[in-house]
Parts: structure tokens; sequence; C-alpha cells
């Protein structure tokens, strides 16, 4: 294992390098999947909570664009305040505990959040549309996808699922995930970074990981349309339950 608190491992600055490149290249291809991705497959690398820190900065930096440049910022604000307000309290509150509780937890945590995912996306499960519960379901789902987001640095499960069966179009649907996403990311940054854990090897490495992802991001946007884009999602969603689950035994 690194020493993380002394000299930066060099060794390790590649390996980084290519799963971010090849998370970026998911998100832009498919336009999600970045923190699952690296996080699934950095921790078989490095520690977990160093893998959920590394993957943050990168996750908000490629996320950035999709939340502030698409067709309703405003008027997803409007719709997402309570996710976003009640969801950003609890990552605050989740992120001090993850930073302080057992790491076995945390991958446990992850292990089976990926597995989820990757289970839901597959078998192509939809909630059922909230209707006049709207009002009342937003701030819970902001809630449990903060509570769970806090400790693992993944949002999706169960926001994203959540703001499907909420009839958005397309590019209103990606554009209100992004800013969820850049919402949580930054929250949980700025803990990770007010309590120190942001040592010099880790800043290194972050850097690195948002480069390469950028980069990622714009061979996968365009290799897009010039591949089977289902295909590539099964494929992934595969091989993510299968990462997820190796967390998972590795947390016992």
């Amino acid at each position: 294992m690194i020493d993380w608190s002394t000299a930066f491992a060099w060794s390790t600055a590649l390996p980084v390098a290519a799963v971010f490149l090849a998370a970026g290249f998911c998100k832009g291809v498919v336009g999600l999947g970045l923190p699952i991705f690296a996080v699934s497959l950095l921790t078989h690398i490095i520690g977990i909570r160093e893998a959920i820190y590394i993957t943050l900065i990168p996750a908000m930096l490629t996320s950035l664009a999709q939340a502030v440049a698409g067709p309703a910022f405003v008027t997803s604000l409007k719709r997402l305040w309570p996710i976003l307000v009640v969801g950003g309290v609890a990552i605050m509150i989740s992120t001090q505990l993850g930073m302080k509780g057992d790491k076995r937890i945390i991958a446990f945590i992850v292990g089976t959040l990926i597995m989820i995912y990757a289970l839901v996306s597959l078998l192509n499960v939809r909630f059922p549309p909230p209707g006049r519960n709207e009002k009342y379901l937003s701030p819970l789902f902001g809630l449990l996808g903060g509570a769970v987001g806090g400790m693992s640095g993944m949002y999706a499960m169960p926001v994203v699922p959540y703001l499907q069966t909420l009839g958005l179009k397309r590019d209103e649907l990606i554009q209100s995930i992004a800013i969820w996403f850049v919402t949580g990311a930054g929250i949980m940054v700025s803990v990770v970074g007010i309590n120190g854990a942001y040592t010099r090897p880790l800043v290194v490495l972050t850097v690195i990981a948002s480069v390469t992802s950028l980069f990622g991001v714009w061979l996968g946007g365009m290799a897009r349309g010039k591949m089977s884009e289902k295909v590539f999602v099964k494929t992934f969603l595969v091989a993510f339950f299968i990462l997820g689950a190796g967390i998972f035994y590795r947390a016992f």
C-alpha cells in the first residue's frame, strides 16, 4: 500500500492516468459513468478513500459544461432545488462520517452501489412517476443520494433513476444529472479539502486524473456515433457489476 503522507509514487501515476482516460472516454460516449468507472478500478490499485478523493474533481470538471451549458439551467435549478439543498446538507454530514469511518464499511457501500447501478441499468428498471408526490419525494431522494454519495463519492443512486421519472427531455435530463453531480462533488471536495485530506501526492494524482479524463471525454465525443452505443453501454455495465462485486468481496 502506498504511503500517501510522504513522497509521491510515480509508479501509480500511469495506471491512474489510464483509468481516467478510459473513464473519460466512457463519459464522452454515453454522457455518464465516470465516477463509477474510475472508483471501481482505482479501488483495486490504491486505497478506497484515496480513489474517491482523486475522482471528485475530474467528475466535477467533466460534468460542469453539461451542467451550465444545457438548454434549461434556470428551469432545472427551480425544479431540483429540494434535491440540491437537502442532498447538499446530507453530503456534508456523510463526508465527515466517511473520513472517520471504517474503510471496510466504505468499500461495502461502494461495491453495493456499483452493483445496484449496473443491475438497475442492465434491467432497465424504472421508478413510477412521482406525480403530486414530487414535492415530498424530491427532498427524500436528495437525502438518500447525499447520504450515500458523501460516503462513496458516487451520486447516481438513487437520484438518477428518480430524475428519469420526471418526464424530462433527454438534454434536460442530462443537464439535471450534471447539476446534481457538480453540486455533490463540489461540496465533497470542499469538506475533504478543509479537513486536510488532500495531501501533495493526492493533489498531483488529481491533476493527472483531471487532464486525462477531459482528454478522454473529448475522444469519447469523437467516437460517439461511430460505434454501437447499446453494445458499449451493456459491456461496461457488466464490467461495472464484476468490479463492484470484487470491491464488495474485498470489504470482508
